[in-house]
């Protein structure tokens, strides 16, 4: 079944734009994303806007092929400060676009702009200045904020979806865009084998990161 969020034919892109519109929405949640995500309390008092593949004041059509340069996501107050958000799941991170990015900010006129990158693992080589964080570290957040935003509720089960057919698809291959969150199925909550196959794999993902529960470890004198 298709999501109000499959906008666009790039899984990827369809996430980043699940993750935009619920923001969006939520000018709350908008701002206690930020707060997560740079660690930074004091925000700008205006109201906050959200751009996909945009910049702001240059209307462009957002495109699918990823050749246009632009960050996925640019929030900003309509003044000098933003936040640019770059969204990856099957591309890699490149530094020179995440420069690119940066210079595009300065060029525009926001002097107070940082850079936050989203992927399903953080990069062993990391560009200073630009945050990172996990897909599966945004799951867990947007999750906890679920108690009390619909919209956080909506991304983090969109969230799950598209785990699970970007896995059928072959898309993710083995890296997690969630964490496992418990057994999920019940009279509110059929059952599906693309649903079941996605929280057994996290399950035993975290299994075997429990050293305490490697036996064969044990038994090695």
């Amino acid at each position: 079944m298709r999501s109000i969020f499959d906008q666009y034919e790039t899984p990827e892109n369809r996430l980043t734009h699940a993750l935009g519109c619920c923001l969006e929405r939520a000018p709350r949640l908008l701002r206690n994303f930020i707060r997560w995500a740079t660690g930074k309390r004091k925000l700008p008092a205006g109201r906050l806007s959200i751009l996909e593949q945009q910049v702001p004041g240059a209307p462009v059509a957002p495109a699918e092929d990823g050749e246009s340069g632009l960050p996925d996501l640019w929030i900003h107050d309509q003044g000098t400060w933003s936040l640019i958000v770059e969204s990856k799941v099957k591309a890699k991170i490149s530094a020179a676009q995440l420069r690119r990015h940066l210079k595009t900010a300065q060029r525009n006129g926001f002097t107070d702009a940082t850079l936050l990158v989203l992927a399903p693992t953080i990069p062993a080589h990391r560009l200073p200045g630009v945050i990172y964080h996990t897909w599966p570290e945004v799951y867990v957040w947007i999750r906890r904020q679920a108690r009390e935003s619909e919209w956080a509720a909506c991304m983090a089960d969109y969230m799950e979806v598209a785990e699970a057919r970007m896995t059928a698809d072959g898309y993710l291959g083995d890296k997690p865009l969630t964490e496992f969150d418990g057994i999920p199925f019940g009279p509110d909550h059929p059952y599906t084998y693309r649903e079941a196959k996605r929280v057994l794999k996290l399950a035993m993902d975290e299994l075997q990161n429990r050293p305490d529960l490697n036996t064969t470890a044990q038994l090695i004198p």
